[in-house]
């Protein structure tokens, strides 16, 4: 269990990680050729990138860390569920405005960590 935990503890961070990485990397390759500023274009571009790489990061993390796990659906929800928190957190801690948007990511973050549990299941 406890190879599981530090499993599952990575692939939070790393869920967490990915999407603002991918997002970085965006801005830089776009960011020369657009009109915008470059704040201007991360916020632009930051609603896309957030929910949808969130999401596919939780799940490809959460795929890998329950992979030795008997419970592979429930941990797997437990890690987007982590995730999740993680994320409202830093939005709420940062004084950020709620949005929907940021409702309908957390969950999208539960139910691809649950995906990523159901994809380990089965291979």
């Amino acid at each position: 269990m406890k190879s599981l935990f530090a499993r599952s503890a990575g692939a939070v961070i790393a869920a967490e990680i990915a999407p603002v990485l991918l997002l970085v990397l965006l801005v830089a390759l776009v960011g020369g050729q657009a009109a915008e500023a470059p704040e201007t274009l991360a916020n632009r571009l930051g609603q896309w990138v957030g929910p949808l790489a969130g999401a596919a990061a939780t799940m490809l993390a959460a795929w890998w860390a329950v992979r030795p796990s008997p419970r592979k659906i429930a941990h797997g929800a437990g890690i987007g569920l982590a995730v999740a928190a993680l994320d409202a957190s830093i939005v709420l801690a940062g004084g950020i405005a709620f949005e929907w948007l940021f409702a309908a990511s957390w969950a999208g973050r539960v139910a691809a960590g649950a995906a990523g549990g159901t994809l380990a299941s089965r291979a």
